[in-house]
């Protein structure tokens, strides 16, 4: 279901409800709060993706990285065992990483591979 069906749903469930979950029977309150839980969710992601681009996002966390390891960006480079100069450019928001980088960066950093996917 598309986020335009969603919403219709969810705003049927809305009226039918008529400003009191009573008015609904189990089913339909689950779906209520399954929709609404998606909604919202929905609206958080592109309000994140407006503000925090995914680069960023994965440059600050190598960038925390190496200060939690107390490791100079170079010495992070080895730990992943990237070229110098494209790891640069990570670090700098200048290139996106491909699956390969994440996979590197999520077995060797030990990394929630979960968080990777979502800003890659």
């Amino acid at each position: 279901m598309d986020t335009e069906n969603n919403l219709s749903a969810l705003n049927a469930l809305l009226a039918k409800s008529k400003g009191d979950v009573a008015n609904l029977v189990s089913n339909e309150i689950i779906e209520l709060q399954r929709l609404a839980s998606k909604h919202l969710a929905n609206e958080f992601r592109s309000i994140a993706e407006k503000y925090y681009p995914k680069r960023p996002l994965i440059t600050a966390l190598l960038k925390e990285e190496m200060h939690r390891r107390r490791v100079s960006q170079y010495q992070l480079c080895e730990i992943l065992g990237m070229n110098a100069e494209y790891f640069n450019k990570i670090i700098t928001g200048k290139t996106k990483i491909g699956m390969k980088t994440a996979n590197k960066i999520r077995q060797r950093l030990g990394v929630d591979g979960n968080y990777i996917m979502d800003i890659v």
